[in-house]
């Protein structure tokens, strides 16, 4: 269970999963079809029961942080925040580079990263991006430096700290998260960009893992290596929590090993690395915001750790 106070954030180890879920979870196949997908999203769905915008104080929705359509995000700042400086957690959804959005209307997603955040006491941005294949490689990065700027230009207004900026990616999210901090874009960001990230499920290696959504993103040709960020991964001065989920597609398990193989040999790199149990690549996130959400106890030890919060 997770719990808040007001001084202090304390985190307990989260409850044991209901045996149904056990055994509905290892119904569903691994494969990252739509299929995949909603019977995941059924799956979570009463565990939301609560409307799961109700920790959020302030909720401002579509801001603009750029001139394409896609680039806009959503704002969540905690109930009982004070002063002007909130830590931020900034999330960028997957869709296999092709789909995906902020928001899923008609469902809890993403609002529920949101609600995870905030009942920790981290204001939440969430963020859509262009997509494939009218948006090509590194567009996905470039959004993400566009995204991060405009906050920072806006953080007076909006009551928050980037400063005490962490960015978390969900698979398509986590690959451009990863390329961001690759320096893909034009730059690598240095240590003051950000206090940590989050790359959970995500394709480091493109020409391991050929796909369709990778060919409109990338171009027909996946193997030459300025796609990879494997090395930038490794060489990345920023604290990194690296997550896959039991029951991610081989090919993501094997991804996530490269990283925190990468990282293991690196050193002073500082890695936190977690397997999500009994989760696959869209329940790992679908399950944030509940009590049995053994990726949100970690992900908030680790934020916690980066933003340093005071007792």
């Amino acid at each position: 269970m997770l719990r808040k106070t007001m001084s202090n954030l304390k985190i307990e180890a989260a409850p044991p999963l209901a045996p149904e879920y056990l055994t509905e979870i290892r119904k569903i196949p691994t494969t990252l079809s739509p299929e995949s997908f909603e019977a995941s999203l059924r799956l979570c769905a009463p565990l939301h029961s609560h409307d799961v915008g109700a920790p959020c104080g302030t909720v401002t929705l579509d801001l603009r942080y750029g001139p394409d359509d896609r680039h806009c995000l959503d704002f969540y700042r905690p109930v009982d925040a004070s002063g002007q400086s909130q830590p931020l957690v900034l999330f960028i959804h997957g869709g296999g580079f092709v789909a995906g959005n902020r928001r899923v209307p008609g469902t809890y997603l993403y609002s529920n990263v949101a609600a995870w955040a905030n009942f920790h006491g981290f204001a939440a941005a969430l963020m859509s991006y262009r997509l494939a294949p009218t948006a090509k490689w590194p567009a996905g990065a470039e959004d993400i430096e566009r995204a991060i700027d405009w906050l920072v230009t806006n953080s007076g207004r909006l009551g928050i700290s980037t400063e005490q900026l962490v960015v978390i990616g969900h698979s398509a999210g986590a690959t451009h998260l990863a390329s961001w901090l690759s320096g893909h874009h034009g730059q690598i960001p240095d240590s003051s960009a950000v206090r940590g990230a989050v790359l959970i499920s995500g394709i480091f290696a493109p020409s391991l893992l050929p796909f369709q959504g990778a060919f409109a993103y990338y171009g027909d040709d996946l193997t030459p290596s300025r796609y990879s960020t494997v090395n930038g991964i490794e060489a990345s001065e920023a604290p990194l929590l690296l997550v896959a989920a039991e029951f991610d597609p081989p090919e993501f398990i094997s991804q996530w090993n490269a990283v925190v193989s990468a990282r293991a040999a690196t050193p002073g790199a500082k890695t936190t690395t977690f397997l999500v149990p009994n989760q696959n690549h869209f329940t790992s996130i679908q399950h944030l915001g509940v009590q049995a959400d053994d990726l949100g106890v970690e992900m908030a030890k680790f934020v916690q750790s980066c933003v340093k919060r005071p007792d």
